[in-house]
């Protein structure tokens, strides 16, 4: 039903935008990675025809080409993703994170905006700061992952059709909202924005 109302709503523009992104730029491989069920399941049910990898696990875990970081308006890491990206990330990548955001938006991101961050980890060698909320938000809105997961993964096309010399191939994303408990709503979102760019 939710997944219903999200074509509905999206359906008929998505033969609009998915153009504006090639095909052979998008990353070929996405793993989604979270340690709650309701998120894992959902995940599951709704991209069960895809190529998307679901993982039971910690995002720090993983290695990829690309990192989606959820971040707040002001450039610190989200409050369910700062324990290990303080514990995984150098204090160089998280301060090139703020300072991305002051350059870039005077020091305030909206919802879905992102940006690379040019301070890349071994493991990680692209990072993709997607901001989720504003700082006073008590949480993120479940209706916003798609927004989030699709503007990062137009960031990580942008990033292969400049050239760049490590070519984003595969790429990690956390679950985005999934502290509303609204698995479901968030997992609809994403698969929306996966359809958008790689559909048909």
């Amino acid at each position: 039903m939710v997944c219903g109302l999200w074509f509905a709503v999206c359906g008929e523009s998505r033969s609009v935008y998915h153009r504006w992104v090639a095909a052979s730029d998008l990353p070929q491989q996405l793993i989604l990675v979270d340690r709650s069920a309701g998120m894992l399941e959902a995940w599951q049910r709704l991209f069960q025809q895809a190529p998307v990898e679901v993982v039971d696990g910690e995002w720090s875990a993983q290695d990829a080409d690309a990192l989606v970081l959820p971040v707040l308006s002001n450039g610190s890491v989200d409050r369910p993703q700062r324990a290990a990206a303080e514990a995984a990330l150098t204090q160089q990548t998280l301060r090139a994170i703020d300072q991305v955001v002051f350059d870039a938006h005077h020091g305030e991101m909206t919802t879905a905006n992102v940006e690379r961050v040019p301070a890349p980890e071994e493991r990680w060698p692209v990072l993709i700061a997607a901001c989720t909320r504003h700082v006073r938000q008590t949480c993120v809105a479940a209706d916003d992952s798609g927004r989030v997961f699709e503007a990062a993964l137009r960031a990580a096309a942008k990033h292969n059709a400049q050239g760049a010399d490590t070519r984003i191939e595969s790429l990690l994303c956390p679950a985005l909202a999934a502290e509303t408990g609204a698995y479901l709503r968030v997992a609809a979102g994403m698969f929306v924005a996966y359809e958008t760019l790689y559909g048909a």
